[in-house]
């Protein structure tokens, strides 16, 4: 039922996220070449839906010294990322290390009327007019908005500002793949075709990310409303992180479609292996058993590295000779799943040949996916957020607005 529900509203074009990994990217590729040939450091404003997944193929991409080191950019600008919080010392941070000379501002954001962002947007481009002037200013600031409404459009067309449009139908936690991800990722090299191609590839009829939507509403109704994702590599970290928005923002809701009151909480929590395997593996093991657990592996990884023999006297340390790190990680990640499964801990794994552009989208669009049949699943209305918008009107009483 769950499933001819999402797949009969995707054939009638309703589900705006489907529709990305087929849409012609030209123009975002066209903006992103001219932004990465005029401007040494790029700085994205967003928050949620409009920072998360941008961040999390980034890193699973880039890596973490992306920025440091100029033969790992290859000629492409730095990138660093505002606006998902107003704490001064974090923005003062990004402020001492941009080259305000040659520096872009790509402000993310469907309406424009979200605090954290507009006023980061406020003070930075403040600080250009003041570096770079007027006119360079206006050069340097690109826009990721609705193509005709709201605060940053009319900003936009105001000032005149290059801007590429956010689909009207497509949520910003459902984002990633569209003009909100795709520009930023772009600009530093990512291959966007390969990653749509990769999401195009699973089609929304595919079995695997409706039994896994299947699987965690399954243990939702016994006793397991908490949901782990777990990473096994350490450049999906930031994965975790937009797996989070998306489940919880998608998921949790008071109401079902029919307004009755339900209340429904599956709680993801973001885990990364092997670090979290000595920092929460005593909890997962032995405390209530009120969670789920999906690991993340890559089947071929991008580094390989031996260890050599070493304290020939040391007897505590002569089993590590020989083994590379990436033996190490799949031990470490299969011995935790075991332990979970011989407490009865539901588990599961989800293996990319790969981590690459290709493979990263399949696995973004496998989990929107899976949020979509999870949705259906539980009887509620998986494209909206009450609850974000409450907590944005009592912000806007308590600032005057």
């Amino acid at each position: 039922m769950a499933k001819r529900t999402v797949i009969e509203a995707e054939g009638r074009g309703e589900l705006g996220f489907t529709k990305l990994p087929f849409a012609d990217v030209s123009a975002i590729e066209e903006l992103a070449q001219e932004i990465a040939n005029e401007f040494h450091d790029v700085v994205v404003i967003g928050i949620g839906g409009s920072d998360l997944g941008t961040r999390a193929v980034f890193h699973a991409l880039k890596g973490s010294i992306y920025n440091l080191k100029e033969e790992v950019r290859a000629g492409a600008p730095r990138l660093f990322f505002a606006g998902d919080t107003t704490d001064p010392v974090a923005l003062q941070e990004i402020i001492d290390v941009v080259d305000w000379q040659s520096a872009a501002l790509v402000m993310v954001s469907k309406s424009g009327n979200t605090v954290e962002q507009m006023s980061v947007f406020i003070y930075l481009r403040n600080l250009l007019l003041e570096k770079v002037g007027d006119e360079q200013t206006k050069r340097a600031i690109i826009t990721v908005t609705d193509a005709t409404t709201g605060t940053l459009r009319q900003i936009t067309d105001q000032e005149g500002y290059r801007s590429v449009a956010i689909p009207s139908d497509v949520g910003g936690r459902f984002s990633v793949l569209a003009s909100p991800g795709l520009l930023p990722l772009a600009i530093v090299g990512v291959d966007i075709r390969s990653l749509l191609k990769g999401a195009a590839d699973l089609r929304v009829d595919d079995e695997r990310p409706a039994h896994y939507a299947l699987i965690q509403y399954a243990a939702y109704r016994r006793t397991q409303r908490i949901h782990v994702i777990m990473p096994y590599t350490y450049n999906l970290r930031e994965v975790g992180f937009w797996f989070r928005q998306l489940w919880a923002e998608s998921l949790g809701k008071a109401k079902n479609l029919e307004g009755s009151e339900v209340h429904v909480s599956p709680t993801p929590i973001a885990s990364l292996g092997p670090t979290d395997q000595h920092s929460q593996g005593q909890l997962y093991r032995e405390g209530a058993n009120d969670k789920t657990y999906t690991f993340v592996t890559v089947r071929e990884p991008r580094v390989n590295m031996t260890i050599p023999a070493a304290f020939p006297r040391v007897e505590g340390v002569q089993y590590l000779a020989g083994h590379n790190f990436n033996e190490i990680l799949l031990a470490e990640q299969q011995s935790t799943e075991v332990a979970l499964q011989e407490v009865d801990r539901p588990t599961c794994c989800i293996v990319l040949d790969r981590l690459d552009e290709y493979h990263l989208g399949q696995l973004l669009f496998f989990f929107e996916l899976a949020t979509a049949y999870a949705g259906a699943l539980f009887g509620i209305n998986t494209y909206d957020q009450p609850g974000v918008e409450r907590g944005k009107e009592l912000m806007y009483e308590i600032l005057g607005k």
